[in-house]
């Protein structure tokens, strides 16, 4: 999900890709994003660029083969023009990206890769049109078998203008870290629950640990972020993959927790929803809250005051 002034855009997984809604009453405006290759297609579900809200141009991101294409807000009410009004040939990168955000006041925006030997950050300048610079993350993660380190630590990018840095939340990690430009880690957020990802020992090759999303003692953590002026939301909805009966894995979601932070990044309360969810959007002003629930007639996208 993203919010760009009165458009809520969320991401499908299936052509048309993306969907535009009213942020006031909910109305679909329209949507748009065929299947192809085209520039004007999607290759494969597009993951939206949240800090581009803030611009004329929002983007999303295609991590197969590593484009962006941008959408200009003045043409959507025009049904007669594509939306699609840029594209921007990001790759090639290390590996295979989940997540990424930005731009910042230089056009620069931070991407993430998953890569043989854990995780790898990019940076992409959007003025010279081409990945400027890549670093590893040092993880500091010993126990486990480097191909494992990229499954155990996915996870999602937050740009924060304020202080011109990114917050990474780690998917199955109780833990997130404040990177810059550079792709360098400059400290941590005080998340309320911390552990490092469970890992177990590879039964074919002994004295190695392996980590899968999929272990009954896998536990998970963040599944998204927003930020505001004035705040920055976590979408918490940490629980074990053992801690339910039922094999489905939705059916297993707790009712998701959304932990604020201020500007200073201390965390300055928490909240539960009333339903499960992995993705969030908050409009500026922190009043609602965008999310989406899943039931037996598919997806519903709801709104949440925020008191």
């Amino acid at each position: 999900m993203m919010v760009s002034g009165p458009h809520l855009f969320i991401a499908d997984f299936r052509p048309p890709y993306v969907h535009v809604l009213d942020v006031t009453s909910g109305r679909h405006r329209r949507s748009f994003g065929r299947e192809g290759g085209g520039p004007e297609d999607f290759l494969s579900s597009p993951f939206p660029v949240a800090g581009s809200g803030r611009g004329d141009t929002v983007w999303f991101y295609q991590s197969q083969p590593g484009r962006l294409s941008g959408v200009a807000i003045r043409d959507l009410t025009d049904d007669t023009k594509s939306p699609i009004s840029a594209t921007r040939a990001v790759g090639p990168t290390s590996g295979w990206a989940f997540s990424i955000d930005g731009p910042d006041a230089s056009g620069i925006l931070l991407g993430v890769n998953q890569v043989p030997h854990g995780v790898e950050s990019f940076t992409y300048s959007l003025a010279r049109d081409s990945v400027i610079a890549q670093r590893r993350l040092l993880l500091d993660d010993e126990r486990m078998a480097p191909a494992a380190l990229g499954d155990a630590y996915q996870g999602i990018l937050c740009y924060v203008p304020q202080r011109n840095v990114w917050l990474q939340f780690y998917r199955s990690a109780g833990r997130a870290d404040i990177i810059d430009a550079n792709g360098a880690t400059r400290g941590e957020l005080p998340v309320p629950f911390r552990w490092r990802p469970h890992v177990e020992e590879n039964p074919n090759r002994p004295g190695q640990t392996a980590f899968s999303f999929f272990h009954a003692k896998t536990r998970h953590a963040y599944a998204a972020c927003s930020v505001t002026e004035r705040f920055v939301y976590a979408l918490y909805y940490g629980h074990a993959n053992g801690d339910a009966d039922s094999k489905h894995y939705l059916a297993r979601l707790p009712n998701a927790e959304v932990h604020v932070f201020d500007m200073s990044f201390k965390l300055a309360r928490a909240f539960a929803l009333d339903h499960a969810t992995e993705v969030l959007a908050v409009p500026l002003g922190d009043t609602v809250l965008f999310s989406a629930q899943y039931d037996s007639t598919g997806v519903q996208v709801r709104k949440t005051r925020i008191r």
